[in-house]
């Protein structure tokens, strides 16, 4: 396969990638979107974590909520956890890397919040143990990830609420 051959596959595949989502996600995004809407709405904030490289998304989709997307408005309550170098280094140093999210989300966390994840394998045990912490919490969950994340069950998209 030659070079050209190669990004022609690239952008075929992303094309492909694209019309799937296109034909399944819209109402598990509008699901996700309300759910966060409400929470804001209500006084809630968005807590974001992520893993491997939803650790950048993560903190790319709070930065949003935080400044603007397509136009100027008020910041919208949202933190990111994967970017906490501090935090992230203390909590892994002093216990365990496990609770890396839990501990942030026990501290920071209120009923009427919401968990966001993005994470390319669901299984891990940092983000486990952040959904599970969110579950004590009593704050929703709305969680992107791969179609091979066995934490999570049904769509891509996967709206876990208590």
């Amino acid at each position: 396969m030659d070079f050209q051959e190669a990004i022609y596959t690239q952008f075929a595949q992303s094309f492909e990638a694209q019309q799937q989502a296109l034909e399944s996600l819209p109402p598990y995004i509008e699901h996700a979107a309300k759910v966060i809407f409400s929470s804001i709405a209500s006084g809630g904030k968005v807590i974001c974590v992520g893993n491997s490289t939803g650790s950048h998304l993560s903190q790319y989709f709070s930065t949003l909520m935080l400044d603007r997307m397509d136009r100027e408005r008020p910041g919208l309550p949202a933190i990111n956890l994967s970017g906490e170098g501090a935090a992230l280094l203390a909590i892994t140093h002093n216990d365990s890397y496990h609770d890396v999210f839990s501990k942030q989300i026990t501290a920071l966390g209120n009923q009427g919040d919401i968990l966001f994840v993005i994470a390319n394998r669901g299984n891990t045990s940092p983000i486990i143990q952040a959904i599970q912490a969110a579950h004590e919490r009593k704050m929703s969950i709305v969680a992107l990830t791969s179609p091979e994340a066995k934490t999570f069950r049904h769509s891509p998209l996967r709206m876990i609420q208590r």
